[in-house]
């Protein structure tokens, strides 16, 4: 019978947006370093409910996460996609965020960039609500600079089913001053939190939306 093979690697919590989940102790990165087909699926199982006994992240809610490295099925990472995108268009981003962290970890090229640039979008709009403003203008810059750069930097109107043009463009929109403040107060040091306290307020109502395209 054959055996699946694997190796653990700990690594510090944190993800590409700079969120650590909360209360997270650590994350185990799981290899598959061989194993005959026929028994992969089985013997995964098996590993990641051992492995979450010991390793995972310690949620609010007490589930225990770990950290996969292998990749769901195509239906669930489109309800992953689509779930993220409800979510964010509820102002719901850290779940936003949540959602698509999974689909990130698993995708590749440009489209690795893109889920990544929304993640950054959405940690952005965390921060910004929660009046981390340079967190947010650093972060927004980012989800920009990814999402100009998509398709050797002429992002197409649609990407993965989703209004690209259309959410570059509003979600610039709503973050532009954002980014020029920041920018503004690095330039005038210490003397910028004089001359100007408080910086732009994020208006929930005016927040960018994701558009989805349905295929036929």
């Amino acid at each position: 019978m054959g055996r699946l093979y694997l190796r653990e690697q700990r690594r510090d919590t944190g993800d590409c947006a700079g969120l650590p989940g909360p209360e997270a102790t650590r994350h185990i990165r799981i290899s598959v370093l061989c194993s005959p087909i026929g028994h992969v699926a089985a013997d995964a199982a098996q590993a990641w409910q051992e492995l979450s006994c010991r390793y995972h992240w310690a949620m609010p809610d007490g589930v225990a996460k770990p950290y996969s490295t292998l990749p769901p099925e195509p239906q669930r990472m489109r309800e992953l996609q689509l779930e993220g995108v409800r979510l964010f268009n509820a102002h719901e981003f850290y779940e936003a965020h949540e959602a698509w962290e999974e689909v990130w970890r698993h995708s590749q090229g440009d489209d690795a960039i893109f889920w990544q640039a929304l993640i950054q979008a959405a940690a952005a709009l965390l921060h910004w609500g929660n009046a981390n403003r340079h967190g947010a203008g650093r972060l927004a810059a980012s989800a920009l600079e990814k999402l100009a750069s998509l398709n050797g930097s002429n992002p197409p109107q649609v990407y993965l089913g989703i209004e690209l043009e259309r959410f570059l463009r509003e979600f610039s929109l709503v973050v532009r001053p954002l980014i020029a403040w920041v920018q503004e107060s690095r330039s005038m040091g210490m003397a910028f939190s004089e001359v100007k306290p408080d910086g732009p307020v994020l208006e929930l109502a005016n927040a960018p939306k994701l558009a989805v395209i349905i295929d036929g």
